[in-house]
């Protein structure tokens, strides 16, 4: 809670304070039915310090999110995939094997909700993909895995994730620091 309280604080001043400048900054999910939804990305350093995550993070920091749900979809998606295919969940949170959460229910309006948790990962490669998935359904995360097994690569060899019926987006980070 030491970690947690302050940064999400700070987190309530970066996204108050800079929201019109990240909202036109960061790709957004796009939706053929109506307007789109955005996750808005806040790295976490070891002082507690936020700020918007674009480009390159340390590895030992941590990740906040805010979302905007203007396609008012029920439930949201946030995981992150290196270039080995390795995947970082974190909402929902999975830390037990023996458990399959599903997506979380999300505010279907379109204003900007934080998630109050930053989570930290003890992560391995040299770079991360953070995925924001909007839809409906009680999708789980061995459903999400699964396709990420199927999923086929692009030119550079990220995966292409598709998930029927969501509308799925990427935001490409650069890790900074040894694993």
């Amino acid at each position: 809670w030491r970690v947690l309280v302050p940064a999400a604080a700070c987190l309530c001043v970066v996204a108050g304070l800079g929201l019109g400048r990240q909202r036109a900054a960061l790709p957004q999910a796009r939706s053929a039915a109506g307007p789109a939804s955005q996750l808005l990305v806040y790295e976490v350093d070891r002082r507690h310090a936020s700020r918007q995550a674009t480009g390159r993070i340390d590895r030992g920091s941590a990740l906040a999110f805010a979302y905007a749900n203007a396609a008012h979809r029920r439930r949201l998606l946030v995981f992150g995939v290196d270039e080995d295919r390795r995947v970082y969940w974190y909402h929902p949170a999975w830390s037990d094997a023996r458990e399959n959460p599903v997506a979380v229910p999300i505010e279907d309006d379109g204003a900007l909700h934080e998630i109050p948790q930053a989570v930290t990962h003890a992560l391995a490669g040299r770079r991360l993909e953070i995925f924001a998935a909007f839809g409906d359904d009680a999708l789980s995360v061995r459903d999400v895995e699964a396709a990420l097994a199927r999923a086929p690569a692009d030119a550079a060899g990220r995966p292409v994730v598709t998930l029927p019926g969501w509308d799925v987006t990427r935001y490409e980070l650069a890790l900074a620091g040894e694993p």
